[in-house]
């Protein structure tokens, strides 16, 4: 890391899309890095905010990036691997997240539930649901 820079500013940014259409540096940072893990042949193809989705209580919840792994190299082939990741900032907000990521996980199990937040020294971490 560059010393006295922020790490998200040491990445240039790699996804062409109008400033602000992110609603946070943390998700684009993740739109960056699911970039570089789809030109590496890691990630297939992934999509931000997809969709919202209705919890009860009339809560919507938009999650973050809905992204599609190609299948595994087992036989028979298996099926491609979808997964929905909702990004968190620092620990102030991850209870909330973690609380509808759970619900929605509940409610939506055809899909792999991923909470992550950005590391301090930067780089993500996260957790499945």
């Amino acid at each position: 890391m560059v010393r006295g820079k922020h790490p998200l500013k040491t990445i240039d940014k790699i996804i062409k899309r109008p400033s602000g259409s992110f609603r946070s540096k943390w998700e684009q940072a993740y739109a960056n890095k699911l970039e570089l893990e789809k030109r590496a042949g890691i990630v297939m193809r992934y999509w931000y905010e997809p969709f919202s989705l209705w919890l009860p209580g009339k809560i919507r919840f938009k999650p973050d990036f809905m992204v599609q792994y190609p299948p595994l190299q087992t036989i028979p082939p298996a099926l491609v691997h979808m997964e929905m990741i909702e990004v968190k900032g620092w620990s102030r907000n991850r209870r909330d997240g973690m609380t509808r990521l759970k619900i929605a996980a509940a409610l939506f199990p055809c899909f792999v539930w991923r909470l992550v937040w950005m590391k301090r020294g930067g780089g993500f971490d996260g957790e499945y649901v």
